[in-house]
């Protein structure tokens, strides 16, 4: 009888492949993403990197304090918010809610680069297979099985969406791959927001003949290389003095392509000794855990990267890494301010690491080539983390800043998004107008 129970148990619950697989008995199995890169110093690109904490406070601290590298170096006023597939979603979100508030301390979202954006619409252009698996993943990312694929935060062209016009800054690039499925997706949010009402310039690059992230599975190609050109002539088409830096000399010419030789030679040897099936990823996988291979900063011997790692929110584990150009991170003066760029992860919100390879790896280069600050924030990853985890993550932060007025969480179990206007007339619906409303008669 027990063998029997334990047999029912191990059964597969949900399976989403190549991502992830949940059991009956609730564990679960990251099959890729679950590697990391120590935070270093590479010494081929002088950019320094490191994981930071933070206090729930507006600025990240290593424990008490300011952190330094983003005091020193930092310049809130020019922030771009950057992401690949579900990153990009969530960079696109970012800015939607940046533009309904005003951001602490001056600071400014100057651009958002959408790199092969996770985004649906009512096109159908994917095929019924295709559109079937993106409501499935979907409603496995918000943990329940009514939530609708019409959810503005997957569907930004949605009508009733929040409108596209009110997007804080003054340029967008939108990237997409030729063979990637989601392709339409991102032709189409680059044709609504080109249409609407902006103020800024849209551009979309359009990249024949390649797959989705391509530029993350293999950075030596022809392909990446003049994608990452894009992105960091994107970042300096704000910034004319950028220009004259030592970027367009053949030393750096030289640099850049050693930077790319080495980002790609480094993910093929992390490809072939660190296959999904090996047995440290599946037991870490298994336990529902990511693999952590990071070690206190240092110099790494191959490429001399340094990395700095901060923890965001100790209570429910957020953090980020840091990632500085050369000249900075070792020791040298600062040239000015630099720009920063807030990047998420890859991953349909269910796998990766702001310390995974394909992330360290991009990073690595982007910031040796475009001469920013980047910051890559952790996630908190479905399912155990279902969408949205950031109105619990604000309410856990907002409680937890000195906010001297009460500070109340409803959480509605078993429902999805805008439930309450879906069926306004549902027991769940009613239950949530009679908290609103005494709410507003306190």
């Amino acid at each position: 009888m027990a063998s029997t129970d334990a047999a029912a148990a191990d059964a597969v619950a949900v399976e989403l492949l190549p991502f992830i697989r949940v059991y009956v008995s609730g564990r679960v199995e990251r099959l890729l993403g679950t590697d990391t890169v120590a935070a270093s110093l590479d010494e081929s690109t002088g950019v320094a990197s490191k994981d930071v904490t933070a206090r729930g406070r507006s600025s990240p601290s290593s424990g008490s304090g300011e952190e330094a590298w983003l005091t020193e170096h930092a310049d809130f006023s020019r922030v771009f918010l950057a992401g690949d597939s579900a990153g990009a979603n969530i960079a696109h979100n970012v800015a939607v809610r940046a533009a309904a508030a005003s951001l602490p301390g001056g600071a400014g979202i100057t651009g958002v680069l959408l790199m092969h954006p996770y985004f649906w619409d009512a096109s159908n252009t994917m095929g019924p297979a295709l559109e079937d698996r993106i409501r499935r993943e979907w409603r496995f990312m918000c943990g329940s099985p009514d939530v609708r694929v019409d959810d503005p935060r997957l569907s930004p062209t949605v009508q009733g969406a929040p409108s596209l016009a009110a997007l804080p800054c003054k340029r967008v690039l939108v990237a997409v791959a030729a063979d990637d499925f989601l392709a339409a997706k991102g032709r189409a949010y680059h044709a609504a927001l080109a249409a609407s009402r902006w103020h800024g310039e849209a551009e979309l690059v359009d990249t024949p003949g390649e797959d989705h992230v391509f530029h993350l599975m293999r950075p030596g190609t022809a392909a990446a290389a003049k994608m990452m050109d894009l992105v960091v002539d994107f970042r300096r088409s704000f910034a004319a003095e950028a220009n004259a830096k030592c970027e367009h000399t053949d030393w750096a010419q030289w640099r850049r392509q050693a930077v790319r030789a080495w980002a790609w030679a480094w993910t093929r040897r992390w490809i072939w000794s660190s296959s999904p099936s090996s047995a440290a990823t599946r037991a870490a996988a298994s336990s529902g855990s990511r693999t952590s291979t990071s070690s206190p900063p240092g110099t790494d011997p191959a490429t001399g990267v340094t990395s700095k790692d901060v923890v965001v929110d100790p209570a429910i584990g957020l953090w980020a890494r840091l990632f500085l150009p050369p000249g900075t991170g070792g020791g040298g003066a600062a040239q000015g301010k630099l720009p920063v760029v807030v990047y998420y992860h890859v991953g349909a919100f269910v796998i990766g690491s702001a310390a995974d390879p394909f992330t360290h790896s991009y990073l690595n280069g982007l910031v040796a080539e475009a001469g920013v600050l980047a910051v890559a924030l952790e996630y908190r990853l479905a399912p155990e983390h279902p969408l949205p985890a950031a109105g619990v993550w604000y309410y856990e932060n907002l409680k937890g800043s000195g906010y001297a007025g009460e500070v109340e969480l409803f959480e509605s179990m078993g429902e999805g998004h805008v439930f309450h206007r879906i069926d306004p007339r549902g027991e769940k619906a009613r239950e949530m107008q009679a908290r609103i409303l005494s709410y507003l008669r306190k």
